[in-house]
């Protein structure tokens, strides 16, 4: 159905065209790559390819703050898929990755959550003021605490469903590239629809796996602006399942309707707000 790839075509487009308008075309590049990368990856598993998680390696090479995605990738692999050949190839490919991460360390330990924030340890040290007594201050605010917020702050800004379709509203984040329109804000629908359907996903294996592997690898970042483009694989692949789902309804065509609409009233926003 011609109706249902438009549909899909223009949902897929929004990320990318959006980060091209806001960065220039060599920043895109940067960060185009690692989720080309990844989707030449699910090319590879969807033909059944008993090697698809080799080209993740290059991820590591191309941005070293991305070096723990293969990593956690394999890992996830390893332990929920018993195989044998499964378990040799992610050994590999776990060995490479820690051969890679160590490779990387001076520059990624510059770039977690487990950096040292000064400002951070003085908000500490002001709050522990406020509370009562030594020990209660202690068990609630603390070094580790820090390291806990960001995590918290990073990991419900990922999975915030308004950081796709409403551009991030209501948050306004500072960092201009995590205000972008992701998606048309209609696509929520397919894309919890899809999410509701993971389990009939034929595809639900490399959809979770690379979904959990990039939301954790990139709450570890002190700063994960634009590298989360990683995530427009699984997100965009959850919201395909979604429309393909909907077309097999009556109400399709209404809705697609309304969606092109409003997708190309989106489209024009996007070109002149940059």
């Amino acid at each position: 159905m011609k109706l249902k790839k438009i549909i899909i075509f223009l949902g897929l487009i929004f990320w990318p065209l959006t980060l091209l308008l806001a960065n220039t075309p060599l920043d895109l590049i940067r960060y185009l790559l690692p989720a080309l990368i990844l989707l030449f990856s699910f090319n590879l598993f969807q033909k059944g390819k008993n090697y698809f998680e080799y080209p993740l390696l290059f991820i590591s090479l191309i941005e070293p703050k991305l070096t723990l995605f293969p990593l956690i990738f394999a890992l996830i692999l390893y332990i929920t898929d018993k195989k044998h050949i499964t378990l040799r190839r992610s050994s590999v490919v776990l060995l490479i990755s820690i051969a890679l991460i160590v490779t990387n360390f001076f520059e990624l330990s510059r770039q977690t959550i487990f950096v040292k924030d000064y400002e951070a340890q003085q908000k500490v040290l002001r709050n522990i003021t406020l509370y009562p007594n030594v020990l209660t201050a202690r068990i609630f605010q603390n070094k580790a605490r820090i390291i806990i917020n960001k995590f918290d702050d990073n990991f419900f800004t990922l999975t915030d469903p308004n950081n796709y379709f409403f551009s991030n509203h209501p948050r306004e984040d500072i960092l201009a590239n995590q205000n972008l329109i992701k998606y048309p804000f209609l696509a929520i629908i397919p894309f919890f629809i899809g999410i509701y359907f993971i389990s009939k996903n034929n595809d639900r294996k490399f959809i979770i796996i690379s979904a959990v592997a990039a939301l954790l690898t990139l709450t570890l970042l002190t700063n994960f602006d634009r590298h989360d483009f990683v995530l427009w694989v699984p997100v965009s692949l959850i919201f395909t399942d979604g429309v393909k789902k909907m077309a097999k309804k009556k109400y399709f065509t209404v809705f697609a309707s309304i969606f092109l609409i409003i997708s190309f009233i989106e489209l024009i926003r996007a070109y002149y707000l940059f």
